[in-house]
């Protein structure tokens, strides 16, 4: 090869006590060894690989005279390693069967191991965890099986790891399980390493660049290949629309039916704000899909089309990219990646691409040329991420180029015109795939699988394109904004002010600093769900509670925390953790919007417990600013409750549209005095798909649904004195 308030008791994945993360869409749990008695004193065996040098597997790697752009990051040890041939067996009280076995290679920034026999009874489970228990994958049950037999696990950080498998006192059968490949992570990708390895001049999707991408950025996936390679790629629609969970990558990332069978797809990997890569916040690392089947591929035309064998899951938010196979030259082309795996990136050329070949290894005038991007660029990892169209339309996959940061020029994407159908047999065209009942559309659009779903997930923000979350300190230096300090704040709350209800399912946090005392006894916090006051809107009763060990939290990075009990909301409520002063090294804080202008963004959803009231942000006078905490809300079944068409009642605000046949906007009309409003569009299930604040005057404003479908929506605005809906219908074409 050359180069993822009524409570409801749902059976969700325990991330902390101690920290659980969801993988291959595993299904949680404890290992059993861990309330075992005499785990102690249980020597588990080793299995230490041969020594390797980072250093000399980096010198090592072979260049590439091609400029393709993978990101090779591991180096593979062939094993065989089986329950009867390593490990040791324990037997617990309740005669479950325990197989535990230690795989070392020293120097590894992280490891991840590979199965090519994976087989198990009813209630088995196999974990992957680290010696000190502090992060687990798993469980992985007979659910994760395959046709083909494989299962490849996302890398976990640190050079050693505990493979445990649980067989029940009644399994049906014994379990049949062999790891074939350790993976050493030489480069730190999956280690301990800060943000930032792209280039400096890559740009971060919520920057105010990427502000029209919220839709389409769903559907770019980071990969890793056989455990040891990083590319991208775009989940791709077809004509009949029928959610089949197809990938378009690069052909030189996916070389054949294992790789693709051996490929973790990542998905939501991305800064949840605008940090120019410097000092960027870490995205998810525990939304994936493990395994895929290939479905056809070209050398020549440097393409791989897989189809996951697992949807990817509604709290994925997975969006299928709308396509065009025609050869018709854009206006301008955009692209979403993971340089050198980073958290997505991306690249805008606002110039027409030319057309050209690669090298003499492909099909002639087969390519898009980008000749400069006006932002961002692509680095090793970008191979196989899709170039779009001004129409949201995928028109190709990165195959390389010389682009740097330095010198962002002269990228290659193989067009899909000619992948559609150049070559004549099925399993080296996209066209038996993408259209399978042979319609003859040249184009489709995209597709979000679960739209019209009555559990659709939503993830709520109050984050702000463009806005650089930072790390706070009060004025006096005695402690931060959203920690411990000289106030004496017990929590911090932030406030979701949904005109909806929803099943909320996990909350997550962006923490700047998670600090705990080696000796301390007080190494959890409370997360707390509140209802709003009726009266007040303040945080007033809690109606969801759960302790979260601080030890297990990643500073810099959007932790996700699945609630042990989801909880049904209605309209507004609030996000709050509370702090512990008994021990003053026990410390925590999140990250905080930079001081929004009073006049011109006067948003605040920031709230304190001082002095034994909550109180916003900007009445404390120490504090005084308005902002949000870097804390986002997880909901399913979203379903409005407010949602009440104003526009005929002769209220403030009207809106007319545009003469246009087809139209994504309208404009809103301010027929009173002017403010500062807050301006939303939701769709008909109450779902908001746009926020900003407007100082409206009497000049009519234009408004946007961007890249939506055609339909029902509504529009919301909201003054300090009077808050009105209108329901428009749009003919976006889409």
């Amino acid at each position: 090869m050359n180069k993822h308030v009524t409570i409801i008791l749902l059976a969700l994945i325990l991330f902390f006590h101690p920290e659980f993360l969801s993988a291959q869409i595993s299904y949680g749990g404890t290992p059993a060894s861990f309330s075992l008695q005499e785990k102690k004193a249980t020597v588990v065996p080793v299995v230490e690989m041969q020594h390797v040098s980072n250093a000399q597997l980096m010198k090592a790697e072979p260049q590439s005279g091609l400029r393709l752009k993978p990101y090779k990051f591991a180096y593979t040890f062939d094993v065989d390693i089986t329950p009867q041939n390593s490990g040791v067996w324990t037997v617990a009280d309740d005669g479950t069967k325990i197989w535990r076995v230690k795989i070392l290679s020293q120097g590894a920034y992280s490891l991840n191991i590979i199965f090519d026999e994976f087989k198990l009874p009813d209630h088995a489970k196999l974990f992957i965890y680290s010696p000190d228990h502090q992060k687990v994958l798993g469980a992985f049950t007979a659910n994760n099986e395959s046709e083909y037999g494989t299962l490849a696990i996302r890398p976990l950080s640190g050079d050693e790891m505990v493979v445990e498998y649980d067989e029940p006192a009644d399994a049906a059968f014994s379990g049949e399980l062999k790891i074939a490949k350790v993976n050493h992570d030489y480069k730190n990708a999956f280690g301990d390493r800060p943000l930032g390895q792209a280039g400096l001049c890559n740009v971060d999707v919520y920057c105010t660049d990427g502000q029209d991408l919220a839709v389409q950025k769903q559907s770019e996936v980071r990969l890793i290949i056989a455990g040891s390679e990083l590319c991208s790629g775009t989940m791709i629609n077809n004509t009949s629309v029928d959610k089949t969970p197809y990938l378009i990558t690069a052909g030189h990332c996916i070389t054949s039916a294992t790789d693709a069978e051996q490929t973790v797809f990542y998905f939501n990997y991305e800064s949840p704000d605008c940090g120019q890569n410097l000092g960027s916040i870490d995205g998810y690392i525990d939304q994936t899909v493990s395994g895929s089947i290939l479905k056809a591929r070209s050398d020549s035309l440097d393409f791989a089309l897989v189809e996951m064998t697992t949807m990817p899951p509604a709290d994925y938010r997975p969006y299928f990219s709308g396509w065009n196979n025609s050869a018709s030259i854009p206006s301008s082309t955009f692209a979403i990646h993971h340089p050198n795996g980073d958290v997505k990136k991306l690249s805008r050329d606002y110039d027409s691409p030319g057309v050209g070949t690669f090298s003499s290894k492909y099909i002639s005038n087969a390519f898009w040329i980008i000749h400069r991007w006006d932002v961002g660029t692509t680095e090793a990892g970008s191979s196989g991420s899709g170039l779009i169209n001004s129409n949201f339309q995928l028109i190709g996959t990165l195959t390389g180029g010389a682009a740097t940061c330095a010198d962002p020029v002269n990228d290659y994407f193989a067009m899909m015109n000619k992948q559609w159908s150049y070559y004549s047999t099925s399993n080296k065209q996209l066209k038996a795939w993408l259209d399978p009942a042979n319609t003859g559309n040249n184009s489709v659009g995209g597709l979000d699988p679960y739209a019209t779903d009555p559990s659709a997930c939503e993830l709520f923000s109050n984050i702000q394109y463009g806005e650089k979350y930072v790390k706070q300190k009060l004025a006096d230096n005695s402690g931060y904004l959203t920690g411990k300090n000289s106030l004496g704040i017990t929590a911090y709350a932030e406030k979701f002010d949904q005109s909806s209800q929803g099943l909320l399912k996990a909350v997550a946090i962006a923490f700047s600093q998670t600090v705990t005392s080696p000796v301390s006894s007080g190494k959890t916090f409370n997360l707390n769900i509140y209802d709003a006051d009726a009266t007040t809107g303040l945080p007033s009763n809690i109606i969801s509670t759960q302790s979260v060990s601080i030890s297990n939290l990643q500073d810099s990075s959007m932790n996700y925390i699945p609630l042990t009990q989801a909880v049904q909301t209605n309209g507004t409520f609030y996000v709050s953790y509370d702090l512990n002063y008994s021990n003053a090294q026990d410390s925590i804080a999140v990250f905080n919007a930079p001081a929004r202008d009073a006049n011109t963004n006067p948003v605040n959803t920031a709230y304190a417990f001082y002095n034994g009231s909550w109180v916003p942000f900007d009445q404390i006078s120490e504090i005084g600013i308005k902002t949000s905490l870097l804390i986002k809300a997880h909901a399913c079944s979203v379903l409005g409750t407010d949602v009440v068409d104003t526009s005929n009642q002769g209220k403030q605000f009207e809106v007319y549209y545009p003469t246009d046949g087809l139209n994504n906007y309208v404009y809103l009309q301010n027929n009173g005095a002017e403010a500062n409003a807050v301006v939303s569009i939701m769709d008909v299930m109450g779902r908001t798909l746009y926020q900003k604040v407007h100082y409206l005057t009497n000049e009519p404003l234009k408004v946007s649904i961007g890249n939506q479908s055609s339909g029902i929506y509504f529009i919301a605005v909201k003054t300090a004195k009077v808050r009105e809906v209108m329901k428009v219908r749009l003919r976006t074409g889409r």
